[in-house]
This record gives structure tokens, sequence and C-alpha cells, in this order.
């Protein structure tokens, strides 16, 4: 083992031939190391748009709750409690969350169907189209879990809104 080094550098070395000597594991240990900072970079890159879309989202929330004011003052008069309104709030939330990650999932595996032949014949990867692994499913959860934390501030607000102030009308 101690003579590897010396051994690839006579045979780089060498003048009566153009030889070159790699060592796969040290070529393979370079390679991992840049395309694992391209992999860190990507994950940073996923998590901010995942933090933008429930940024997105609670701004939205928030936006929508003047509009809707006299919406929920009317369902207050008719018999929703306060906290009715709150539990619709977060449904609306919940259902948003819900029906981005389903159409994200579905646009990633329609895309990894129609990329696969491509990537298969010009550089022999192959890329899996499934159901989301255990790891997956716990970054999902994870993003619906930090989208419900955060729709909770626009709740809270339409939860502290009094029945007369979305009655009365606003010049």
């Amino acid at each position: 083992r101690a003579a590897v080094l010396s051994v690839q550098r006579a045979i780089l070395g060498y003048p009566g031939e153009a030889l070159s000597a790699v060592m796969p594991q040290v070529a393979l240990i370079q390679l991992w190391s840049i395309t694992g900072t391209a992999e860190t970079a990507l994950r940073l890159m996923a998590w901010a748009v995942a933090l933008a879309g429930v940024i997105g989202m609670v701004v939205m929330l928030s936006a929508t709750l003047e509009a809707r004011r006299r919406e929920f003052a009317i369902l207050r008069s008719v018999g929703a409690t306060p906290a009715n309104v709150f539990a619709l709030i977060l449904l609306e939330a919940a259902l948003l969350l819900g029906a981005g990650i389903v159409l994200g999932y579905a646009v990633l595996t329609a895309a990894v169907v129609l990329a696969e032949p491509i990537l298969a014949s010009r550089f022999g990867l192959r890329l899996g189209a499934g159901l989301p692994t255990g790891r997956e499913v716990l970054l999902l959860g994870a993003v619906f879990c930090s989208g419900m934390l955060a729709s909770v501030a626009p709740a809270l607000r339409v939860y502290r809104m009094t029945l007369a102030d979305g009655l009365s009308i606003r010049l």
C-alpha cells in the first residue's frame, strides 16, 4: 500500500511512453467532494423555496383577511364561535398545503418520467419515479407542519376580530 504513490509517480514520469496512472479511490473522493458541495447548495435552495412558499401563504392569508372580514362577521352572526372561524382558517391552510405538496410531487414525478429516457440515453443515468421514501415523507411532513404553524398567526388575527368589527362599514 505504501508503494502505490511511488508507482503512480513512476508511471506518470515514464519517459518512453505517454502514460497516465489514476487511482480510482482518490478520483472518486474528489468527485464526491465536488458533487457534495452542489448537493448541499441545492438542499439549501430547496429549503429557501419552501420557506418562501410558507411566507407567501401567510402573506396571502393575511391579505385576504381584510377582504373577507365581512364573511367572517356573517359567520359569527349566524352562530359560529371564534374557535370555529379559527379552525376554518387552519383548514384552509391545510388544504392549500396539501394541494401544494401533492401538485408539487406530481410535477416532479412527471418531470422525472419525461427526463429519464433522455438522461439514460445520453448519460446512462437512471432516475426512479415512484413513491416517496421515508426521508422524503418526513421532509414533506416538516414542510406541512411549518406551514400549519405559520398559518396560526392569521387565524389568531381572525379569532380576535369582534363581530361588530366585521359588520361595520369602513370608508
